[in-house]
């Protein structure tokens, strides 16, 4: 046999092989992006709402997973992740304008996130997009912040901090009832006294 046979062989049995690791190989990159892309998607849709959506926090826990290559990228995700998961674990500060300033930081820290993603994914979107860029309307900020002022004086009712007030300030008066009722205990009053 000449090496030309051998070769011939090996290309024979090999390149179906090679064809099929390498076919699996592309379904694994682009699920793997696809999973990326989702949990871009979603961290985008709810940016404006971030802690108050269910689908932003599960997003931000996957990250972790599917951002875990050796690439500068993908360590540049990981690293905004964990500045943003720890101010997560920092202590809120007192007082409205403290609050806020906290708040701001959080978007800050969201954006950077956001922006290394997106280079990870081949997207050019500047911190100035990322960060008002998204809608959120007043509606569902006013039904949400009600939703809690609800719930939490509901739990200060229930929990006997705060008790439920029982003055009553006016009862509704029909006029024709009112005038009957004083018909009656004058007719009363004369029965009871003899009249």
């Amino acid at each position: 046999m000449i090496i030309s046979d051998v070769l011939l062989i090996l290309a024979t049995f090999c390149g179906p092989i090679a064809a099929v690791q390498s076919q699996k190989w592309i379904e694994r990159a682009r699920e793997q992006r696809a999973r990326r892309l989702s949990i871009f998607e979603t961290l985008m849709a709810t940016r404006a709402i971030r802690a108050g959506s269910n689908e932003h926090v599960q997003a931000l826990n996957l990250i972790e997973v599917f951002f875990n290559g050796k690439s500068a990228k993908e360590k540049a995700v990981r690293d905004a992740w964990l500045i943003y998961l720890d101010f997560f674990n920092q202590h809120v500060p007192v007082g409205e304008d403290n609050a806020r300033a906290h708040n701001e930081k959080g978007v800050d820290f969201l954006v950077t996130l956001l922006e290394a993603i997106a280079k990870t994914l081949g997207y050019d979107f500047n911190k100035v997009q990322l960060k008002r860029g998204g809608y959120y309307p007043r509606g569902h900020a006013e039904e949400k912040s009600a939703h809690a002022a609800i719930r939490d004086n509901l739990v200060r009712v229930l929990t006997g901090v705060q008790p439920v007030n029982m003055a009553v300030v006016s009862l509704p008066v029909s006029e024709e009832s009112l005038k009957n009722q004083k018909l009656l205990q004058e007719a009363l009053l004369k029965t009871l006294s003899g009249d």
